[in-house]
């Protein structure tokens, strides 16, 4: 046993695991419609349609008939009432973990080595959000509405509309004398 010690002495001290756990609800996001969308509080949830105008015998437009009734949300045309309020479509929520392991050596009294391991997203759990994980730096989205409009293929459809934030490691090393 006193072999197994003077080896490996020092292996499991100078040692840090640090780990940060972040834990946000759904982000509601506004609608885009021109601000004219109704709410089917019967329908299903996250979906989307358009209307189709119904004209009468004079080809004026009397009423708009959903392409699927089933829908949440609806796109209102002109003159419909429109029954939502704003900032009511959820995104996903994050539930993200960090971690981090660094091994500190020292060489003498003026000498410090440290090796550190960091994991954003250590699960890697794909978590379709807009904008990033890890810092506050501004993820543009200007022209990119297709996936807030009703009606459209890619509505609500985050995991085909926003990157997965996949697992970031990151490796250093620091030398202090």
């Amino acid at each position: 046993m006193p072999s197994f010690r003077r080896k490996h002495r020092g292996v499991l001290v100078h040692h840090r695991l640090d780990q940060h756990r972040a834990r946000h609800s759904e982000r509601p996001v506004e609608l885009i419609s021109r601000g004219l969308r109704i709410v089917n509080p019967n329908g299903i949830s996250g979906t989307g349609s358009d209307v189709t105008p119904l004209k009468n015998s004079a080809g004026l437009t009397v009423a708009y008939l959903a392409v699927n009734p089933n829908a949440q949300f609806i796109k209102a045309a002109q003159g419909a009432l429109a029954t939502s309020g704003r900032n009511i479509l959820p995104t996903n929520p994050i539930d993200n973990i960090d971690m981090s392991v660094a091994k500190s050596f020292t060489g003498g009294e003026r000498y410090h080595v440290q090796i550190r391991a960091d994991f954003y997203n250590a699960l890697n759990h794909p978590q379709y959000t807009p904008g990033a994980l890890d810092n506050v730096l501004a993820v543009g989205h200007a022209g990119q509405t297709n996936y807030l409009t009703p009606g459209n293929p890619l509505f609500g459809k985050w995991d085909q509309v926003f990157p997965s934030n996949s697992r970031v490691i990151q490796l250093a090393a620091k030398f202090n004398f």
